[in-house]
C-alpha cells in the first residue's frame, strides 16, 4: 500500500495476503516508517531483478533452440516426402501404412 497521505501528515503502512485475507500493517510516520518504507523499496526491487534475470535465462534458452526446432521440422518434412513417394500413407493424421495399390488387391 505504502504511504498514505491523511490530513497534512503522511503514514506509511505495509499491506500483506495472509490466509487470502489482505492485512495492513501500520508504521505510523516517524523513522521507523522511513526504515520499513526503504526496506519494502528495495524488497521490490530484488523481486524484479530476479523476475529480470529469469525472463533474460528464458530468451537465451528460446534463442537456443530455435536452430534445433529448425532441423525438427525440415527433418520431418524429409521424412514425410520418402515415406508418400514409397508408397505410405499417414492414416488419420496418426500412423503411417503401406498403401495397397488395385493391383496387389485383385492377385491376393
Amino acid at each position: 500500500m505504502g504511504w498514505e497521505v491523511r490530513g497534512n501528515q503522511r503514514y506509511y503502512y505495509r499491506a500483506k495476503k495472509v490466509n487470502g485475507k489482505c492485512v495492513q500493517t501500520y508504521f505510523g510516520n516517524g523513522p521507523v516508517a522511513e526504515i520499513e518504507a526503504e526496506i519494502d523499496a528495495q524488497e521490490r526491487l530484488l523481486r524484479i531483478a530476479k523476475i529480470e534475470a529469469h525472463q533474460n535465462v528464458q530468451a537465451k534458452l528460446h534463442a537456443a533452440d530455435e536452430p534445433l526446432l529448425t532441423l525438427c521440422s525440415a527433418t520431418d518434412l524429409v521424412t514425410k516426402a520418402t515415406l508418400i513417394t514409397a508408397g505410405y500413407c499417414q492414416h488419420d493424421g496418426g500412423e503411417w501404412r503401406r498403401r495397397i495399390e488395385t493391383n496387389e488387391r485383385i492377385a491376393n
